[in-house]
């Protein structure tokens, strides 16, 4: 995911988790000094525009069962929470784009039928409980919460 916005000057290393300055006098050009020695280049004309980088997707699975392709994007839920500081909208914007591709892929003549499976939201409560509900520590975490909710604040681990 690309965002193009004007209240941040920063690009993130996505290796080492560092913010990226530009290097040199050129800001166009950017350059992470971990061992990935990354280099990115900025793409806009837009004089006071900013670009930066958020992968919310992790992984893209492709199973055929029945005669169908499935096509299972995982999009990570803390990226997906991240991306909404930087743009709210930026993860509408995706879904939207998936929506369209789902709606052009149905009901086509000469190809197998092809369903798309994916999961964003930009309601971070929503994308907290998915963390929880598909962590391996779910149990734990939700008697955590209930300790909180009831007032114990006391650690149960």
């Amino acid at each position: 995911m690309v965002l193009i916005e004007d209240t941040h000057n920063y690009l993130m290393c996505p290796d080492c988790g560092k913010i990226i300055a530009p290097k040199g006098s050129d800001e166009n050009a950017y350059r992470c000094d971990c061992e990935s020695k990354r280099d990115y280049h900025k793409i806009t004309k837009l004089k006071n525009k900013k670009l930066n980088y958020i992968d919310i997707c992790d992984q893209l699975e492709l199973s055929d069962e029945d005669g169908r392709i499935t096509v299972k994007i995982e999009y990570d839920y803390y990226r997906q929470i991240e991306l909404l500081l930087n743009n709210y909208k930026g993860v509408v914007y995706r879904e939207k784009g998936l929506k369209e591709l789902k709606a052009l892929l149905e009901n086509q003549n000469g190809i197998r039928q092809i369903k798309i499976e994916a999961f964003l939201s930009n309601n971070p409560i929503l994308l907290i409980h998915k963390m929880i509900e598909e962590s391996e520590k779910q149990e734990e975490i939700v008697q955590w919460l209930r300790n909180m909710a009831d007032g114990n604040k006391k650690d149960t681990t």
